[in-house]
């Protein structure tokens, strides 16, 4: 599932929208009315969470949870927008210059900001990614969960918004975390330490995700964290290495289910804890070169993609 990297990446792809007017907003698979919308101005665009978000005027505003198969598609408009999609087009958006395809998500949602329907938006903890975070806050809202294993209260988008399962192993494993201790286990300074760690790398990704103009989260397999430059698939510490040697101590790499999610860790590096009094230190010493982790991202040719997204009626 795309992070909040990944979500800030493409609002921020985006953002040529922003002042200008829409010329047409189809929502394919729902029977609800948008043209009242055209003509209205996009006002703004952002990412909150794993959730992006396209606000118009008047308050109304289109928000998008592109789960595990959502995909978009951003580029400039060179022809009249579409009168037919194909079936997996749940939005298409298009300005006078510009037109998004979001294909396959599960939550397109169109209403006044103030309505009922943004309830679970409003019940998200602070973005991590956002440049207004408030680590404090997250440290203070962490109490909330302080009898569940960090693993778990990482992914639970009511305490800190935007982390997910790629993000919540690599930075356990940086520091020498156990993801199976309950967040009551760890210092106050040990969660800010995480958390700061967590959003500085998130916020170093954003940028190269911005500048792709094909976002994939995921196709045909496994999601990929970063490419070298030869096109190699690498990058991770812990994620997807299963059974493989530990980049520090070479002891392999184990897999968990918490919560139905995967956590991958290693079992020297990060001990195990079950109070505060443990030395949580990591028996390694040595310290990887850690470089940024790409996006959840696959940049397929165009010409594979486009002829999928719509079709022209005859």
């Amino acid at each position: 599932m795309p992070e909040g990297d990944t979500l800030h990446g493409l609002a921020r792809r985006i953002a040529p929208m922003i002042g200008e007017r829409v010329l047409s907003l189809n929502l394919p698979m729902s029977t609800q009315n948008t043209k009242h919308l055209i003509g209205y101005q996009v006002q703004n665009i952002q990412a909150h969470g794993k959730n992006l978000l396209v606000v118009f005027e008047k308050d109304w505003m289109l928000r998008v949870h592109l789960r595990m198969k959502g995909r978009a598609l951003f580029r400039k408009r060179t022809s009249p927008p579409p009168l037919r999609f194909a079936p997996s087009v749940v939005l298409h958006l298009a300005t006078s210059s510009w037109e998004l395809f979001i294909r396959d998500a599960p939550v397109v949602l169109l209403a006044r900001r103030g309505s009922f329907h943004f309830d679970e938006l409003r019940a998200l903890g602070p973005d991590i990614v956002a440049d207004d975070f408030d680590v404090d806050l997250a440290i203070e809202r962490a109490q909330g969960w302080l009898n569940v294993p960090i693993g778990e209260a990482l992914l639970d988008q009511r305490w800190v918004a935007g982390i997910g399962n790629v993000w919540k192993s690599e930075g356990l494993f940086e520091l020498g975390l156990d993801p199976f201790a309950p967040v009551g286990a760890f210092g106050q300074g040990e969660i800010r330490k995480l958390l700061l760690l967590l959003r500085e790398r998130m916020r170093a990704n954003v940028d190269g995700i911005a500048h792709r103009r094909l976002l994939i989260p995921q196709l045909n397999g496994p999601r990929i964290t970063r490419f070298e430059a030869q096109g190699t698939k690498t990058g991770t510490l812990v994620y997807m290495r299963a059974h493989k040697p530990c980049r520090r101590c070479r002891t392999p790499i184990l897999r968990a289910l918490q919560g139905g999610r995967s956590t991958y860790y290693c079992p020297r590096c990060q001990p195990p804890r079950r109070s505060l009094e443990d030395n949580a230190s990591s028996k390694c010493s040595s310290e990887p070169a850690v470089t940024p982790i790409g996006a959840d991202l696959e940049i397929a040719p165009p010409e594979q993609i486009e002829p999928a997204l719509h079709s022209q009626s005859r």
